[in-house]
């Protein structure tokens, strides 16, 4: 007598290896993302300390200068620290020459940038207003005013020990205004140069957020 052979049932066999596979696969997704959570989390925290860090740097420095301490303006963002500095107080009118009385104050926050991680770099942006330069002067337009005194501060940090692949120069001339130049208190505060600190981008420079004042 012949016996029929028994077929085998693909569908129960794979079933019962399916099951604990994605138990297993589901727990390992999960461990993956706890761990990616920690991460973030840690990330976040040394981000958040360096911030702070560097913005009790800048502000000390700043506040050794009464002049700067009462003109400068100090902006923590998500992702940089902006501090302004008014032109009239770090150059003469129409001049890239830095005033003697603040150098010994540029120079401690030139320690300030020196101490920073090498990841952190500094753009250095130059504004003015809209009045046209002197002529006969040393520039023949507000863009060659701005960008050099961008230029001068940048050289005096070098100057001061500071590597110079973690700076970058910028000239706006009038473009980048903060209020509309109506006034002799507009153009004063639009007349300044900013130092932008933050992590170096490779592929571009942070660029200006534009009229920032509104019609």
């Amino acid at each position: 007598m012949v016996h029929a052979k028994k077929k085998l049932n693909l569908s129960e066999t794979q079933l019962r290896y399916m099951v604990p596979y994605v138990d297993m696969m589901t727990t390992l997704c999960i461990f993956f993302l706890l761990l990616y959570g920690l991460f973030l989390a840690y990330k976040t925290d040394v981000e958040t300390n360096e911030g702070k860090l560097m913005t009790s740097q800048v502000t000390a420095a700043i506040e050794s200068d009464p002049e700067l301490k009462n003109s400068a303006k100090i902006e923590v963002k998500k992702d940089a620290i902006r501090l302004s500095l008014e032109s009239s107080v770090v150059f003469g009118l129409g001049s890239a020459k830095l005033r003697p009385a603040t150098i010994p104050t540029l120079i401690r926050l030139s320690e300030v940038f020196r101490s920073l991680p090498p990841e952190y770099g500094v753009i250095v942006e130059g504004n003015t207003d809209n009045t046209p330069v002197f002529y006969g002067g040393d520039f023949t337009s507000n863009w060659e005013l701005s960008l050099y005194r961008a230029l001068s501060l940048i050289k005096l940090f070098t100057d001061y020990g500071n590597n110079p692949d973690r700076f970058a120069a910028a000239g706006y001339s009038e473009y980048n205004p903060l209020y509309p130049n109506d006034t002799p208190e507009h153009q004063a505060a639009n007349r300044r140069v900013e130092l932008v600190i933050k992590v170096k981008d490779t592929r571009s420079l942070e660029k200006p957020e534009g009229n920032r004042f509104k019609k």
